[in-house]
């Protein structure tokens, strides 16, 4: 019984021991870190998303012609808002950007991946044109008004 109770108890000591937040590995370490967006302008991040290689997506909305968008979909900034994709591999270096929209405002407010390797991504504007081919809806909803969207990227 002695035998047992010893055994239990040095079990329990063990578990302890294991599952005490102190005495894991660290997992507060900064990897890397980044400013992204252009001089004297408004960038906004609204959302981030992974893929199965370790990249990472940022989408927002910036007003900025400088340097924030290459190799992507589209490489200038049209007049206005526009929602912005970029591409980061797992060590933070920038792979690609494009900008989306930016006639009247465009603003992307989230990503997703898929497991092809497709990027997705949504937000909300006020552009006319440019915006939607080969979808549902190809036409905005009115003059001035203000339609969600959703693009795919390969």
């Amino acid at each position: 019984m002695k035998k047992q109770l010893l055994v239990f108890a040095f079990a329990a000591i063990f578990f302890k021991l294991l599952f005490i937040p102190q005495f894991a590995s660290a997992q507060n370490s900064r990897l890397w870190g980044t400013y992204y967006g252009g001089t004297g302008t408004d960038d906004t991040q609204q959302g981030v998303a992974t893929d199965a290689l370790g990249n990472v997506y940022l989408a927002g909305s910036t007003d900025s012609p400088n340097n924030i968008a290459s190799g992507g979909f589209l490489d200038t900034l049209g007049v206005g808002s526009a929602a912005f994709l970029v591409k980061f591999n797992a060590a933070g270096n920038r792979l690609w950007a494009t900008y989306y929209g930016g006639t009247l405002g465009t603003y992307g407010y989230s990503a997703t991946t898929d497991h092809a390797g497709n990027v997705y991504l949504t937000g909300f504007t006020y552009d006319t044109t440019g915006i939607a081919s080969g979808g549902f809806q190809n036409t905005i909803g009115g003059a001035g008004a203000m339609n969600a969207f959703l693009v795919k990227f390969d």
